[in-house]
């Protein structure tokens, strides 16, 4: 996916019309109409409704509007900081972290890095990993930390953490009030999970893990955040799979309950440009490296 056609989006969806929409963007309407189907290929479901006479935003087409915005506008800042940064000679490091490793892993790095290098202007950003993946193509992103399942050209990658994964459920669940479940016992219940669009990794992970135990899930509901997906386990949507550290973020209508032995998981890692020499990257990554030894597999 390219920003341009989050672009091509936003505006068809603040127009709701594909030639106003095209005059804006200064093209012409069929490249437009074709962009967007591409686009809604890609993301796997309908982001718009068409008509004769009008066009209209689905459910989808609204939530995935908000974070294309937001996308785009972390794509501007990061432009107009590394503009700022070149112009006045100051040094600085751009980090993208993913929703899990906004959580987990930028708590326990900053304050170490911070001590190490007072001096360094950090820029902090929260994306998915398909949007920091490309910031990181781009130059505009020094290092990411996310979960390790993507594919990218010229870029290195290094596993930091190994998290076990909990059932997430209702408190007013059955499960909820036994210490420790079998993945299989989770069979048949709604889930709730990330949605596959935003290119996180972490949906087909878990629906993965089911389907390595010749279990399928039953997909009832994709959302954007955590946050938003402990708000629909604890609404009674569904049920979920996420790390145990994340328990902290939910609240007491949700239940935490941990998984037999072998835990299943999910890997987080560090990413960045092989081509990336900068003294400030090497020795963030030498940060990250000193607070998970030891926590990731050999």
């Amino acid at each position: 996916m390219e920003l341009r056609h989050l672009r091509y989006f936003i505006a068809v969806a603040e127009e709701l019309h594909f030639g106003r929409a095209a005059q804006r963007l200064h093209i012409s309407q069929p490249p437009l109409s074709a962009q967007i189907r591409k686009l809604e290929d890609k993301v796997g479901t309908r982001l718009l409704l068409r008509t004769k006479r009008s066009v209209q935003l689905t459910p989808a087409g609204k939530a995935f509007l908000t974070e294309a915005r937001q996308i785009l506008d972390r794509t501007a800042r990061a432009m107009e900081v590394a503009r700022r940064a070149e112009s006045s000679g100051a040094t600085q490091l751009v980090v993208a972290c993913g929703p899990i490793a906004m959580c987990v892993v930028a708590p326990v790095v900053l304050p170490i890095f911070r001590k190490r290098c007072p001096d360094v202007d950090l820029v902090l950003a929260e994306s998915m990993p398909t949007g920091i993946i490309e910031g990181l193509q781009k130059g505009l992103v020094d290092a990411g930390l996310v979960v390790s399942y993507f594919d990218a050209i010229a870029l290195r990658r290094e596993i930091i953490l190994t998290l076990p994964l909990a059932a997430v459920v209702p408190r007013s669940h059955p499960i909820a009030k036994q210490k420790r479940i079998r993945l299989t016992q989770l069979e048949g219940e709604p889930f709730v999970l990330l949605s596959r669009g935003m290119g996180s990794g972490f949906s087909q992970h878990i629906v993965g893990l089911f389907q390595w135990r010749g279990v399928a899930p039953r997909l009832a509901h994709e959302v954007a955040t955590f946050l938003a997906l402990f708000a629909m386990v604890a609404a009674g949507y569904g049920v979920s799979l996420v790390p145990e550290s994340l328990a902290r973020l939910a609240g007491p209508e949700v239940a935490f309950v941990a998984l037999h032995e072998p835990k299943p998981t999910i890997q987080l890692c560090m990413a960045w440009r092989a081509n990336n020499l900068s003294p400030v990257l090497t020795t963030f990554l030498q940060v990250v490296r000193g607070c998970f030894r030891g926590k990731a597999p050999a």
